[in-house]
């Protein structure tokens, strides 16, 4: 007798399940990307020549609105934040913006270094 050609059709909950799952992952591989770029930011913003840099930390980068495209936002030290201009560490960080997405770029294991937008906050949210 010959076998049955017909193929087997995953049905709506198989599909709802199937997409939940990559749903996940895709949660995962973001959540991985932003702790990888938070660590070279941090890594970058530490090594920098202009010592005012290095008084900022990065507070959470989160994708803004996909992966290719992160928010990092960052506070100040809090020795420094009483003695600090945001407004010249915004300009410094727009400088730097190239210089920290290339330190970004050698340190992830992606083909695409994600565009990054900096926020800078007055205090660490908790």
């Amino acid at each position: 007798m010959p076998k049955s050609t017909r193929t087997k059709k995953r049905t709506h909950h198989q599909k709802d399940i199937f997409a939940r799952s990559q749903q996940k992952q895709n949660d995962r591989k973001n959540q991985q990307l932003c702790a990888q770029v938070g660590r070279a930011v941090n890594d970058a913003l530490s090594l920098s020549e202009d010592i005012r840099l290095s008084t900022l930390w990065v507070d959470a980068v989160i994708p803004d609105p996909g992966p290719h495209r992160l928010l990092v936002t960052l506070h100040l030290d809090e020795f420094s934040s009483d003695i600090a201009d945001l407004t010249v560490l915004k300009t410094l960080l727009a400088k730097s913006k190239n210089r920290i997405r290339e330190e970004v770029a050698a340190s992830i294991t992606r083909r695409r270094t994600p565009h990054l937008t900096f926020m800078i906050l007055e205090k660490p949210s908790s």
